[in-house]
């Protein structure tokens, strides 16, 4: 018997979802549709008590554009949240945090062959740096700062659940207390970046 992700009905609605969430203007990366579609089901297995399998009976054609309307909704509300953050300070230890932070996110990625994380962690690394020219107080927009927390958050998690490693030798620290030390630095950012401004 075919894993409930592989039947034809999975697909199908992987699939309209993956067209429906391009048709709103966030095209998702490869894969992305099937994740989403996955922990839906999960969701609706444990609400119900019943097996996944069982879960996909009760869904139909419909559920992509509701999974992609609610996606579309969660995305703009947090965007709007993140645009009334406070800017983050780049002065003194504050500098060196967050680019170390998500350069070990960013490196992590490559490592494990996610290249479109690596580059989306360099994009927010390179506009880091670039708000350290010319600026006599440098600052960086909070809404950059949630943006780059949420994608160094997927190194953390890969590290957790083991899908990812990033200890090349025996005496270097363990992925689990990798992930623990990018998880503080990612939780000082998150921090900084929502203080109250002086």
């Amino acid at each position: 018997m075919a894993e409930f992700d592989r039947t034809e009905k999975f697909v199908r609605i992987a699939e309209a979802l993956d067209q429906e969430c391009a048709a709103r203007g966030m095209p998702l990366k490869p894969g992305a549709a099937r994740d989403m579609l996955r922990a839906h089901v999960d969701n609706v297995s444990e609400q119900l008590g019943i097996h996944r399998r069982s879960a996909l009976k009760y869904l139909d054609d419909s559920t992509a554009a509701t999974l992609a309307r609610s996606y579309f909704r969660t995305l703009q509300e947090g965007r709007a949240h993140d645009d009334t953050l406070p800017p983050l300070p780049l002065d003194g230890p504050n500098v060196g945090l967050p680019i170390s932070a998500f350069a070990v996110a960013a490196h992590t990625a490559v490592m494990n062959d996610d290249p479109d994380n690596a580059a989306d962690l360099c994009d927010t690394i390179m506009q880091l740096g670039m708000t350290l020219r010319g600026e006599a107080v440098p600052t960086a927009s909070g809404a950059l700062v949630q943006d780059g927390l949420r994608k160094a958050d997927l190194t953390v998690r890969n590290l957790r659940a083991g899908t990812w490693s990033l200890s090349l030798w025996e005496l270097s620290p363990t992925n689990t207390e990798i992930a623990d030390r990018l998880q503080a630095d990612l939780d000082a950012i998150d921090a900084l970046s929502r203080r109250e401004p002086w």
